[in-house]
């Protein structure tokens, strides 16, 4: 995108920049406007520095304004003429200019889009604007004169404030309730260690009928198999000083309605509602925390990005942050940068990583992971993986890297189970240590909870 030359976007991206008050945050800011952070780096080179952003501001919102004084001009002219080429003769004299044929019909497409041409029959529908009118004419059989029969609105889809949205979404966040501190255990910890729990691939909003796929997922069983086996998983761990809680993507099924894929929008068997799908999104979430800090001094929260759910795991991070402000013994990690899909944590001499898997194959993880997590692998003697997305269990080694695949819990949709595709529903803690890797594991299925289907 070269250097947006419509006043409206620059009055869009000055905006954003001006209430950052910080043009070093070009990426950030790049990506919640939608456009590159190169385009929006030259973009600025012909603003100036910090100070200059708000006379640039005034002076593209003195454009956008005269601009639209043209647009509603033109359209007045169009509304007084029986012809188009009468009424750019008009226009012309009135405003003495000379424009030809092709900028005034610019000028009263500009006109219809920003409602500004007063001849909108009726509103457009929530989230659309209208792109032009489109008119049938009938002749007069006495007179022979045009007269207008039938007038439609042509509309599309209206493209949101990117940095508005943004911030709209960050008063909410604010006023999301924050949750009281929980009183720490009173038992004895050992410092040393720390309990490590994945959840993956729990497709929340899945229906699976047990008749097609031979066990029932919806969104009350998710609730239902995760909650029994992090507390199952509880009952047998160690007395971890800390505890990782570990998010590894697709813990919803989909990112909204319609229920669909989030890249290929191959349509998605589902029932579910979205909201509910939320609601027990978050209500899962917070009980797995909640539980860890009555058992555990510190928790430490890793979510990341899935193929289903690129969009649910940021909010999933901002929503614990939030909500756990208060308790400073939780902690939600975020990657390097800020939003990348993995993340990483050192725990004593093992680094700890986190991706899904579906991005960059198990194979190239220990790359990745060396190469942005540079001083964290250099610091520890070991380092272990853990990916999701292929919904089995597998270790695979790579040199000295260990790259753990986890199971889900989630019961196999219809895709799945129509393709033959087999593998173990569980869910695992591992327990490492400062001075080396895992030192205790555990399994649970959800056949062995004590609560029956």
């Amino acid at each position: 995108m070269s250097k947006p030359r419509d006043p409206a976007e620059r009055v869009r991206i000055l905006t954003a920049v001006h209430e950052r008050r910080d043009t070093a945050l070009m990426r950030d800011i790049a990506e919640d406007l939608g456009i590159s952070a190169g385009s929006l780096s030259m973009f600025l080179s012909g603003v100036g520095a910090l100070e200059d952003i708000e006379g640039a501001l005034a002076a593209a919102r003195d454009e956008l304004e005269d601009r639209d004084a043209r647009a509603a001009a033109a359209a007045d002219a169009r509304a007084r003429c029986k012809t188009q080429e009468a009424a750019r003769k008009l226009f012309n004299a009135e405003r003495g200019e000379n424009i030809g044929w092709g900028a005034f019909m610019r000028l009263l497409e500009r006109a219809a889009a920003r409602g500004l041409d007063g001849s909108t029959p009726a509103p457009p529908p929530p989230g659309q604007i209208v792109k032009g009118l489109s008119t049938m004419h009938t002749r007069d059989p006495e007179t022979g004169e045009l007269r207008e029969a039938v007038v439609w609105t042509k509309t599309k889809q209206d493209t949101p404030d990117a940095a508005d949205a943004i911030r709209r979404a960050a008063d909410a966040m604010r006023a999301v309730p924050r949750l009281k501190p929980i009183a720490p255990p009173s038992k004895p910890l050992r410092a040393a260690l720390l309990n490590h729990i994945v959840v993956t691939d729990l497709h929340i909003g899945q229906e699976s009928d047990p008749a097609e796929s031979g066990s029932p997922w919806s969104v009350a069983e998710a609730d239902r198999v995760v909650a029994g086996c992090f507390d199952y998983l509880l009952g047998t761990a160690p007395p971890a000083e800390t505890m990782m809680i570990a998010f590894l993507g697709d813990y919803l099924d989909f990112e909204g309605p319609p229920p669909q894929t989030f890249q290929n929008r191959h349509p998605l068997p589902n029932a579910s509602c979205f909201v509910a799908m939320v609601e027990a999104a978050a209500r899962i979430a917070r009980r797995l925390v909640d539980r860890a800090l009555e058992t555990h001094a510190r928790v430490k929260v890793a979510a990341v990005d899935g193929n289903h759910d690129p969009v649910s795991a940021v909010w999933l991070r901002q929503l614990l942050r939030v909500a756990y402000e208060r308790e400073t013994r939780v902690e939600v990690l975020f990657g390097a940068p800020h939003a990348a899909p993995h993340c990483a944590y050192r725990h004593g001499s093992v680094m700890l990583g986190y991706a899904h898997q579906h991005l960059t194959k198990s194979a190239e993880l220990p790359n990745l992971f060396r190469d942005t997590y540079r001083e964290m692998f250099g610091a520890t003697r070991h380092c272990h993986i853990h990916c999701g997305h292929l919904h089995h269990f597998k270790v695979e080694t790579h040199g000295a890297v260990q790259v753990y695949q986890h199971p889900t819990l989630a019961a196999k949709s219809r895709h799945i189970a129509r393709s033959g595709y087999t593998s173990d529903r569980a869910m695992r803690l591992m327990t490492y240590h400062i001075d080396g890797p895992d030192r205790w594991s555990a399994q649970v299925t959800p056949d062995m909870l004590a609560v029956e289907a």
